[in-house]
């Protein structure tokens, strides 16, 4: 009997230890996982103060592109942006402050990025403000001086500081999650142990209870990846859209036009307006090919579909006879459209045709002169030289082409003499063989010296100094040769020192 009661009391003893086991047990586990709950409530805090870090990011970048489309376009559909962007910046500045109302530190921070924020909504509306009233001019130079994307990096500096602490707090928080867990295991562990000695049935519920957390502490987890590869890819997605916008208007110079992969308009700047003789506006939504069916006859239609099936750059130069225009067109394909930079060259060609034809006309007198024509620059470099030159002489173009007069077809014993002549020219304006006919030697490419008539026409031409020079060969009779006996000779223009005698034009001038 003593020995029935002595157990019944172990066993009693026993139970209730058991009992009092399981309840410590359960009161332990209890608590665990409420710490296991508030830590992951706490990441998920986390995650959400990114979240609104980067829409406040995204919120400034929309402030800055639109007053800076406003600003190169003078479009107001930009003011809407811009004022939405400010009405959702202070939103998100808003729930930052509320949600980082626990840590002093990043209060300290969302003050520094609310200050740093207003600024440059400040500057954004300053901005507009000038373009308003100065006008486009002024804005640019504005723009120019980079401070807006000095104030925009200091608002990104700090939302990168205020994330990397986040990321910080993040990292611990996973980290106390995972050690919580592992508490509550080893604890759920040891009862185990025990109960199963005695109650299997407690063992049962406590593995299912532990299970369950593990099975809730997992899709904790890849709730967490989720929502972390969301909001990477909601990243990346705005990074590439404003920088596609971005480089959109830092191209706009001339005509602009952009159309996305169905051949809609989604930008026409004013330029390109003028273009196609429409406003913009009624061109925004529009098929290119239904507005102006035509179109598909020209070379563009060609040139837009191969560069959007290539994605390849295109250039393709147009001419339009019926209006007497021409165009550069720069295309520039992308996955979702095609982007168009139109420069009018109409001017350029013009002058190009005026060029070559007054070039034309100037060969066709010159091949068709009877007398050699002979053109030299400054420095006596000789730069045209028409067939009757080349006939009287012997050298053909391309032999004399580039080449000094001295070392040509002025008589060795004069050359000196030319030189001083060409120096004093230039030093004084005086020449004495200058638009005036005079009868000189010279020599040809076999070395023989020859008497001819020389013509020099001086050329001032965009500041530079050319001669036009006319020959003609010539014979001597006696009476000429016994005249240049007694002549006394004359040098290249005017030799200094000496008086400026107009009267010897005789042969021993030189050129």
């Amino acid at each position: 009997m003593n020995l029935k009661i002595t157990t019944d009391r172990v066993m009693v003893a026993t139970i209730v230890l058991l009992l009092l086991s399981i309840a410590t047990v359960i009161t332990i586990s209890i608590f665990e996982s409420k710490q296991v709950d508030n830590t992951a409530k706490l990441v998920a805090h986390t995650n959400e103060v990114l979240v609104h870090t980067e829409r406040l990011l995204s919120s400034v970048k929309d402030n800055e592109s639109g007053s800076r489309g406003y600003v190169l376009t003078g479009q107001k559909t930009f003011l809407a942006q811009v004022e939405r962007s400010k009405k959702r910046t202070e939103e998100e500045l808003l729930s930052l402050r509320s949600l980082t109302s626990d840590n002093p530190l990043q209060q300290q921070m969302i003050d520094s990025l609310a200050l740093h924020t207003g600024n440059r909504i400040a500057y954004s509306d300053n901005n507009i403000l000038i373009y308003n009233e100065q006008g486009a001019g002024a804005a640019m130079e504005m723009v120019r001086t980079g401070k807006g994307h000095l104030l925009s990096e200091q608002v990104k500096r700090i939302t990168d500081t205020i994330r990397a602490n986040e990321n910080i707090l993040l990292l611990q928080r996973k980290e106390a999650n995972e050690d919580k867990a592992r508490n509550l295991t080893g604890i759920l562990s040891s009862a185990v142990i025990g109960i199963l000695l005695l109650l299997g049935v407690f063992v049962q519920r406590i593995r299912k209870e532990y299970l369950e957390k593990r099975k809730a502490a997992a899709e904790l987890a890849k709730l967490n990846e989720q929502l972390e590869q969301r909001v990477l890819q909601r990243t990346e997605e705005l990074s590439r859209s404003k920088q596609v916008l971005s480089d959109t208007f830092e191209r706009i110079t001339d005509a602009f036009v952009s159309f996305d992969d169905k051949w809609l308009f989604t930008y026409v700047n004013k330029k390109a307006g003028e273009i196609f003789n429409h406003p913009p506006a009624d061109l925004i939504g529009k098929n290119i090919w239904t507005m102006f069916p035509e179109a598909k006859d020209r070379p563009s239609y060609q040139a837009l579909h191969q560069a959007m099936e290539t994605q390849q750059y295109i250039f393709l130069e147009t001419n339009h006879p019926e209006h007497n225009l021409w165009f550069e067109n720069h295309i520039y394909p992308s996955p979702g459209g095609i982007s168009v930079f139109i420069r009018d060259v109409t001017e350029k060609k013009n002058a190009e045709e005026n060029l070559k034809t007054s070039e034309e006309k100037r060969r066709l007198i010159m091949n068709s002169a009877l007398d050699a024509i002979i053109s030299i620059d400054e420095t006596g470099v000789i730069n045209s030289w028409n067939p009757q030159a080349e006939k009287i002489f012997g050298w053909n173009e391309k032999e004399i082409a580039g080449k000094l007069l001295t070392d040509s077809i002025i008589p060795e014993k004069y050359r000196e003499a030319h030189k001083k002549g060409m120096a004093h020219y230039f030093k004084t304006g005086q020449g004495p063989v200058l638009n005036r006919l005079i009868e000189i030697t010279a020599v040809n490419n076999a070395g023989d010296e020859f008497p001819i008539e020389l013509t020099i026409i001086p050329i001032l031409h965009q500041e530079k100094n050319f001669f036009h020079c006319f020959y003609k060969r010539y014979y001597r009779t006696e009476k000429s040769r016994r005249k240049d006996r007694k002549s006394k000779p004359v040098v290249f223009f005017h030799q200094p020192g000496k008086p400026d005698d107009r009267s010897h034009n005789r042969p021993g001038n030189t050129f």
